[in-house]
């Protein structure tokens, strides 16, 4: 008996295969998994620490897991889920097959911002020796909310009231030019917004990813970047009245402008063909404007002459606090009145995290007949 037992010992060691530890626990046997883990996604992979840069799903919600999977898994060895920390309290399990260990489900309250740390702790055991495990690792996961500004443009120019004309959904470069009726000859206004250092690129560090072709390829939506990733997109909103010198009665002229950046809050456009009536490029708090929010940023008004006060307001408030730069000129000569604001875009202030910025400029120009005239 005592030789039967020993040939069966010298066979079972003989069979046994002892495994590396990075065979055991290679660096995916625990991975993330997400239907927006596509092209939107960034890994960085050091060791077994996994830090993900997730995208949204298209609800507004972000949804993933923490994956064991079995096909990168030692076949002959068994493997136990020691702990999965902070999340999920539970005794030591043993895992049969690929499982889902952890399922996260971010909603739109929370979907914007969030950090979610969690450190999976497992086990491998073999049947060659059952009472002592052959090797434990752990596999750490910080997933954070990390976005970029996005924005989409559309445009239309409308006139009434007097020669109001309103600007909304600035594309690119847009440029307007109306004619308007008036006692000199010739006598016409301009409007234009232009969006400048804008990127087709969406740049995500390339020293550090350099094959992400995926996000390097052009074409798509401008976009505009935080300032530590590329130029910070300015927007530069410039109304110009020329008036001919030939006029059928005495008359000055005045030219207004009203320019604002607007903050996305709900999926469908809010549009206006007037200017609010709480414009105020004073106020350093967001207005709401219909759905949306509003930063008011420069308010002007250019004068030819007597009857008419000149005003000059810029948001120095919120330029302090988005740490950007902002300023506004003003221009009177012979004919014509200009008038130009331009800023620095600023996006994801005061806890408004919409990705979706527009811009709004209202222009408009006012007679002044001289009353003492005969």
């Amino acid at each position: 008996m005592n030789l039967l037992l020993l040939i069966s010992l010298i066979k079972m060691i003989g069979a046994c295969v002892w495994y590396k530890n990075s065979q055991i626990f290679p660096t995916n046997l625990v991975r993330l998994e997400s239907p927006q883990l596509g092209r939107r996604r960034v890994v960085d992979v050091v060791g077994t620490n996994v830090r993900v840069y997730n995208g949204l799903d298209t609800s507004g919600r972000v949804k993933y897991s923490v994956i064991f999977d079995a096909k990168l898994a030692v076949h002959d060895l068994e493997y136990r889920v020691d702990s999965i920390t902070p999340f999920v309290e539970m005794p030591p399990r043993t895992l049969d097959g690929t499982a889902t260990l952890v399922h996260m489900d971010h909603g739109l309250t929370d979907a914007l911002k969030f950090s979610d740390t969690m450190v999976v702790t497992l086990s491998a055991w073999s049947p060659c020796l059952p009472t002592r495990a052959l090797g434990q690792s752990t596999y750490a996961f910080n997933v954070i909310a990390s976005y970029k500004l996005f924005y989409s443009y559309d445009a239309e120019l409308e006139t009434d009231n007097g020669g109001a004309i309103v600007l909304y959904q600035v594309p690119l470069s847009n440029s307007t030019q109306t004619f308007v009726e008036t006692p000199c000859l010739n006598t016409y206004i301009q409007s234009s917004i232009h969006v400048l250092n804008t990127s087709s690129h969406t740049q995500w560090m390339p020293a550090r990813w350099p094959n992400d072709d995926v996000h390097r390829i052009g074409g798509g939506t401008p976009r505009c970047h935080h300032r530590d990733h590329g130029s910070v997109c300015t927007v530069v909103a410039t109304a110009r009245f020329v008036y001919g010198h030939i006029c059928s009665r005495p008359v000055t002229f005045s030219l207004w402008q009203a320019v604002s950046q607007v903050s996305r809050q709900h999926r469908q456009l809010h549009f206006t063909k007037i200017r609010p009536d709480n414009f105020d490029a004073h106020r350093r708090e967001p207005i709401a404007d219909g759905p949306d929010m509003r930063y008011d940023m420069c308010e002007a008004r250019v004068c030819s002459g007597g009857g008419c006060t000149p005003v000059s307001i810029q948001n120095n408030a919120v330029a302090v606090a988005g740490h950007i730069k902002l300023n506004q000129i003003m221009l009177s000569t012979p004919g014509v009145l200009e008038t130009e604001c331009r800023f620095e875009v600023v996006g994801f202030m005061d806890d408004l995290w919409s990705p979706w910025i527009y811009f709004r400029q209202a222009v408009g120009f006012d007679i002044h007949f001289d009353v003492h005239e005969p």
